[in-house]
């Protein structure tokens, strides 16, 4: 029940799901556009109608629908924030004129469509949030047609060990309730295997990278959008605590560094096959 809630909490609006997107984008030592990545494990030819499964704000259908995408795009989010942002920036860009993008509200493990309805589906950087996976990923082949792929994106084991090393010592010095990264139900650690548990074919790709960070305020930023920082949000002066507390570690840490901090991480995409149809005996 926590997960379920740090994920309503975190994504009840779409500025710390920004910030985060930002940091990366802003700070990775080898920049990778994600969206294009993805285009192309997925293989597509641009007729497929494909679902995005915790779509957030919509980005990478407006990527598809950008790059000449014809079929259906439709984007699935638990958040109604996220929905909202996501049909609101597809009408500003156009993006619901000819071929417009259906958004719907729903949950990972009970999609609202039909059998075989998309011939293709993403969930990108989404399931370690879901309580129960091996249900959304029998979810996921279910609306999906027999020869269909499905594109799952995870973290690594223990992305940025630095930044995680201080929300756990964040975590410590205020008594907070925390889950580290190991503990998160899917990552690049396990996909393969949950996945070879539903899909007959799964094809991964690992990719390397790091941020690097030479001031303290991007740090504190990004890990006061997490969850333990969060959970002074609606307290005032334990928030402005945190925070100062933050930036004096980060301080601290980057000048023992030598004045750049370096935090590795990693991604896994992973091409899996729906399973075809059931032979009759």
């Amino acid at each position: 029940m926590m997960q379920l809630e740090d994920v309503q909490q975190q994504y009840q609006t779409t500025d710390l799901l920004r910030i985060r997107v930002e940091t990366h984008q802003r700070y990775t030592e080898q920049p990778l556009d994600l969206d294009q990545a993805c285009t192309n494990v997925l293989g597509l030819t641009g007729d497929e109608a494909l679902l995005d499964v915790g779509c957030g704000p919509g980005a990478f259908l407006r990527h598809l629908r950008a790059q000449g995408h014809r079929g259906r795009l439709a984007g699935l989010d638990q958040s109604r924030a996220m929905v909202a942002e996501a049909a609101e920036r597809s009408q500003a860009t156009g993006s619901s004129d000819a071929d417009p993008l259906e958004w719907f509200q729903g949950l990972a493990d009970a999609l609202p469509f039909a059998d075989g309805e998309f011939s293709a589906l993403s969930a990108r950087h989404m399931l370690y949030h879901v309580p129960d996976v091996p249900a959304a990923l029998r979810s996921f082949a279910r609306v999906v047609v027999p020869g269909g792929v499905v594109l799952a994106v995870t973290n690594g084991v223990r992305n940025t060990p630095g930044l995680a090393d201080l929300e756990d010592a964040l975590a410590t010095e205020f008594g907070l309730e925390h889950s580290p990264d190991t503990a998160r139900p899917f990552n690049a650690g396990n996909a393969a295997e949950q996945l070879r548990a539903v899909f007959p074919v799964v094809e991964e790709a690992v990719l390397t990278s790091a941020l690097v960070f030479t001031d303290p305020g991007p740090i504190v930023d990004y890990v006061m959008t997490l969850s333990v920082a969060q959970q002074a949000a609606d307290d005032p002066e334990l928030f402005r605590r945190v925070h100062a507390w933050l930036t004096g570690q980060a301080t601290r840490e980057l000048a023992a560094r030598g004045g750049t901090w370096r935090d590795p991480k990693s991604v896994g995409l992973y091409r899996c096959t729906s399973p075809g149809p059931v032979c009759a005996r």
